[in-house]
C-alpha cells in the first residue's frame, strides 16, 4: 500500500527521468507468472542464491520463512493500489496542492490534508483488492514457503496439502472459509464503490 501510494503520487504529480520505467515496473506483476517471481526470490535469497551466503552469515532466513511469504505477496499485490490511484490523481490535477503550498503548507502537510483526503476511497478500494489477491495467492507463496505446517503454510497451500492427503472434508472446509472471506471482500468492495460514487457526486455538486 505504501509503495503504491508513493508511486502513484510521484507518477501523477511529477515528471522525472525514469517515469516510464517506474510505470513498467508497476505493471510487471501482471505480466510475470507468480511462480516465476517466486523462483526469482529463491535465486536471490535462497541458500545457493546471490545473497544466500551473506544471509547465512548473519543468520537471516527469508526463503522457507515468513519474510519470503511477505515479499512474494507484496510483489503480486502492489500494482493494485497504484493502478487504482494513478488515473484518479491525474484527473484531479495539482491545483489544490499548489494552492496549499502557496499558503505555506510543507510537503507532508499538503499530502496529509489535501492529497490523501481526495483519494481515500480509491485507496481503500485498492487495499481491498490487494487483500483479495493476497488471500488467494498460491504460486509465488508455494515456491518460497516450503509448505512447513504451522510456520509457512497459508490457507490456500493448506487446502492443497489436505486434498493431496485425501482429507477432502477438511480441504473443502478450508476452501469454504476462503469463499466466505471472498464474499466479505465483495461486500466491502460494493460499500466502498457506493461511498466513492456518492463522494464524487457531492464534490461535483460543490
Amino acid at each position: 500500500m505504501v509503495f503504491g501510494l508513493a508511486a502513484s503520487w510521484a507518477i501523477a504529480k511529477f515528471n522525472f527521468p525514469g517515469k516510464s520505467l517506474l510505470i513498467s515496473f508497476i505493471d510487471l506483476p501482471f505480466a510475470v507468472s507468480p511462480v516465476i517471481s517466486g523462483l526469482v526470490y529463491v535465486l536471490l535469497f535462497g541458500a545457493q542464491g546471490w545473497f544466500g551466503p551473506w544471509l547465512r552469515e548473519h543468520d537471516i532466513k527469508i526463503i522457507f520463512a515468513v519474510p519470503g511469504i511477505v515479499l512474494a505477496t507484496v510483489f503480486v499485490t502492489f500494482p493494485f493500489v497504484a493502478r487504482e490511484l494513478i488515473p484518479l490523481m491525474q484527473s484531479q490535477g495539482s491545483e489544490e496542492e499548489q494552492a496549499a503550498v502557496s499558503l505555506g503548507a510543507n510537503g507532508w502537510q499538503t499530502f496529509w490534508h489535501v492529497t490523501l483526503p481526495n483519494v481515500k476511497w480509491a485507496l481503500l478500494y485498492g487495499v481491498i483488492l490487494c487483500n483479495a489477491r493476497a488471500m488467494g495467492e498460491f504460486g509465488a507463496v508455494s515456491v518460497v514457503s516450503g509448505h512447513i505446517r504451522g510456520e509457512t503454510n497459508t490457507l490456500p497451500l493448506h487446502v492443497e496439502i489436505l486434498y493431496n492427503e485425501y482429507n477432502f472434508v477438511a480441504a473443502f472446509a478450508c476452501a469454504s472459509l476462503l469463499a466466505l472471506l471472498a464474499l466479505v471482500t465483495l461486500a466491502l468492495k460494493a460499500i466502498v464503490e457506493a461511498k466513492s460514487s456518492r463522494a464524487a457526486i457531492e464534490s461535483s455538486v460543490l
